[in-house]
């Protein structure tokens, strides 16, 4: 492969790169930011429960400002045996009796229900069933479908926006190497003058004080060198 189309494509696989490391960092951090904001509004919710005390079968959870999240749309009452009340049907797992077991505790998780995806918080509550109070635990849970569209149009965009940079990185890879190669081009051509015309009175422009610049003022020093050496040579075979 010739030296240009390997500097293109170095040039083109760097910013590749820095544009894919780019948007993973752009979808990892929106993705952080909406469920952080789902889980600020599951805990003030949580809070909300805590405060009151306890949570009756049959009647609605407390509810929490708009500026707080909002009520949390679907909620689970789990009692310690094993009946549940709300308005959403959400799996009652060994975690969740663990918590009814213990007393105590809290915990996030990721559950699907009828193929919607949802947050839940998993805690510890007292909890009224027919008017007396037992052990149980409460189940918050908002939907994910809202930020999972918002996701896969990002990812969309992202992606969009990835093959557009890679696409702009080989155009400007291209462009980049050009100037750069354009100084070897022509020692290369300067070389091959010589070789065919044995004309050791060209030399190479120096074009800038680079890397570059100093094999073009080392050519035409070795070439000056051979002129001055062929002269003396051209010299002797005169005199004799």
């Amino acid at each position: 492969m010739p030296l240009r189309k390997r500097l293109a494509w170095v040039s083109a696989a760097a910013a590749a790169v820095a544009v894919v490391v780019a948007a993973l960092v752009c979808y990892l951090v929106v993705r952080s930011q909406l469920l952080g904001q789902v889980d600020s509004a599951l805990r003030a919710q949580y809070a909300a429960v805590q405060q009151e005390g306890q949570a009756a079968f049959g009647q609605p959870l407390p509810g929490v400002p708009a500026s707080a999240g909002g009520t949390t749309q679907y909620y689970q009452l789990v009692a310690a045996d094993g009946s549940t009340g709300g308005n959403l049907s959400l799996p009652v797992t060994s975690h969740v009796n663990g918590v009814i077991a213990s007393g105590a505790g809290a915990y996030f998780s990721d559950v699907e229900v009828g193929g919607s995806r949802f947050r839940e918080l998993t805690f510890a509550a007292t909890v009224r069933v027919d008017g007396f109070p037992e052990q149980g635990a409460v189940q918050l849970a908002r939907p994910l479908d809202g930020i999972e569209s918002i996701l896969r149009n990002l990812r969309l965009v992202l992606l969009l926006v990835c093959a557009g940079g890679i696409a702009l990185a080989a155009a400007l890879g291209r462009l980049a190497a050009r100037p750069v190669l354009s100084p070897l081009a022509e020692v290369a051509a300067t070389a091959q003058h010589i070789e065919e015309t044995e004309d050791l009175s060209s030399r190479i422009r120096v074009h800038a004080d680079d890397e570059v610049g100093l094999l073009a003022r080392r050519f035409n020093a070795m070439i000056e060198r051979l002129q001055i050496s062929r002269d003396a040579l051209d010299e002797s075979v005169r005199a004799q």
